[in-house]
C-alpha cells in the first residue's frame, strides 16, 4: 500500500490482511503509524484498531485520537492471535 492523504482529511487508513488460516475478527489488532525515519515501532506507537472483514482499519486525522502532520509514514499492524503476536509492515502513507 502507498497512500497519499491531505493533512486536513479524516479517514480510515486500512491494511489488507491475508492469512493461511481463517481470520478471527475477535483477535485484538493495533496499528502504528511512525515517521519513515524511525524504522520500527516502539511500545507507545501502537493504537487500538478494528477489523472490517479482512482489513484492519484506524480512523486518522482531525477530530480523532491519531492526528497526523505532513510527512512520510510507515504503517505497521499487530495481530494478537494467541500464542502468536504477529507484527508486520503494511505499507507507506504520505500526508500532504
Amino acid at each position: 500500500m502507498k497512500l497519499k492523504i491531505p493533512e486536513t482529511s479524516t479517514e480510515y487508513v486500512v491494511a489488507e490482511i491475508t492469512s493461511p488460516q481463517t481470520i478471527d475478527e475477535g483477535w485484538p489488532v493495533k496499528i502504528a503509524l511512525i515517521p519513515k525515519s524511525q524504522k520500527k515501532p516502539v511500545v507507545g506507537d501502537w493504537v487500538n484498531a478494528e477489523w472490517e472483514g479482512s482489513t484492519i482499519r484506524l480512523l486518522v486525522g482531525p477530530g480523532t485520537s491519531k492526528i497526523l502532520t505532513c510527512g512520510a509514514y510507515e504503517l505497521w499492524v499487530q495481530i494478537d492471535a494467541a500464542p502468536e503476536s504477529a507484527v508486520r509492515y503494511a505499507g507507506d502513507l504520505v500526508v500532504v
